[in-house]
């Protein structure tokens, strides 16, 4: 499907000049594919040659009589097709030539010669603008869903409370704002039938919150069975995660130990 800002600058391609069809072919390697059709189909043949020497000069050229001057993807020649005309403009992105909006005929259009090269480079300009666009589109797109996935997974790792048939009563709700975040909830059994309430929130939101969040997490747990003093237990979450993360990226921690004879024991914080 072709995205919707390109898909207007190829139907202003075909309309500024009378062209039965108009292409945008980016470079790929060592030739070009089609990235978008209008007045055609997908893999409709065109005139290479053309093409290619637009790509390699940055040059527009226009084509009048076309018949024989050049040759065709797949093969043959311009004669195959009945090729009237051919007006090809370079496509710049980021400085370089990264492809070329190309337009043909195969009927003589009233007027079309030369000087409607200067229209169609102004179109080839519009044209790249549309490409920009759609591949932000695209990228926010590509974003979103790996938000949406990067949230399912933090959902899953929400912690299992202890049911009713414990003595310690644990609740707790976490709501990012966006899909994914840095809030942190946890709650662990520990030594002798004590549990050990943990929260957090990771410095920043999206997808780098979560993933500290989720470092501060994996920390906690690896290191609650084998260490006893929370405040020690904070420490090597500490030096892990200094170790682990990126410089900024940071999160206050607190711990509360709590036992289902006495209720709250101990407690710990970091930030």
């Amino acid at each position: 499907t072709t995205p919707a800002a390109t898909s207007r600058r190829l139907t202003s391609a075909r309309s500024a000049t009378g062209a039965e069809r108009s292409l945008v072919l980016l470079a790929d390697g060592a030739g070009l594919r089609p990235a978008a059709v209008r007045g055609g189909a997908a893999g409709a043949r065109y005139c290479t040659s053309v093409a290619r020497r637009v790509l390699e000069t940055g040059r527009a050229e226009a084509l009048i009589d076309a018949e024989g001057e050049c040759d065709c993807e797949g093969g043959g020649s311009v004669r195959d097709l009945k090729l009237r005309r051919v007006l090809c403009a370079p496509l710049r992105l980021d400085g370089r030539v990264a492809g070329v909006l190309y337009a043909d005929s195969r009927v003589e259009p009233d007027g079309w010669g030369r000087s409607d090269l200067k229209l169609f480079e102004a179109v080839a300009s519009q044209c790249t603008l549309a490409l920009e666009r759609d591949a932000l589109s695209r990228e926010r797109s590509h974003l979103r869903e790996e938000m949406r996935a990067a949230g399912f997974v933090q959902r899953a790792m929400q912690p299992v409370l202890p049911g009713d048939d414990c003595a310690v009563e644990i609740a707790g709700l976490s709501r990012p704002r966006e899909e994914a975040g840095g809030d942190y909830l946890d709650a662990l059994p520990g030594r002798d039938g004590r549990w050990v309430a943990v929260l957090g929130d990771a410095a920043g939101h999206g997808v780098a919150a979560a993933l500290c969040m989720s470092a501060a997490r994996s920390l906690v747990r690896a290191l609650l069975p084998r260490t006893a003093d929370l405040a020690e237990l904070l420490g090597e979450v500490n030096r892990g995660l200094v170790r682990d993360l990126a410089h900024g990226h940071f999160m206050p921690l607190f711990l509360a130990e709590v036992d289902a004879s006495t209720g709250p024991k101990r407690y710990a914080a970091a930030g």
